[in-house]
């Protein structure tokens, strides 16, 4: 299960499709408070989340995401294009597990995802 939250439609829209085509369940969002309504309702095992989201910085959504009671094991990835050493660390204050900066190439995508499947085999 991945949620994807980001305000360019354009993007999400083109990752989501992949994502499915490799029969990945996807909810897409477009801002923060509605990106938060679909986690607690789909309790993500990954969130790609935009930190300029409308409405509520994806610093905020990442907050939101782990008081879920579910939002312990979501892994959250925060795209953006900011890159700064600064931007990486409120990212990690926040919450986030990954920092990816945009332009994001979709093997980037795949090897977080792969690398949490590989965890999960060896722990079972």
């Amino acid at each position: 299960r991945i949620l994807l939250a980001d305000d360019n439609v354009d993007f999400v829209n083109s990752i989501g499709a992949l994502l499915s085509a490799m029969g990945h369940s996807v909810v897409i969002t477009h801002n923060g408070p509605d990106a938060l309504t679909a986690a607690a309702r789909f309790c993500p095992d990954y969130a790609f989340l935009d930190i300029g989201l409308p409405q509520m910085s994806g610093y905020d959504l990442a907050r939101g995401i782990r008081r879920l009671s579910c939002g312990s094991m979501t892994m959250l990835i925060a795209v953006t294009g900011w890159g700064q050493d600064k931007d990486r660390q409120l990212a990690f204050e926040a919450g986030f597990d990954h920092h990816m900066v945009k332009p994001v190439r979709f093997e980037q995508i795949e090897e977080i995802l792969g690398n949490r499947m590989l965890i999960k085999k060896v722990r079972s």
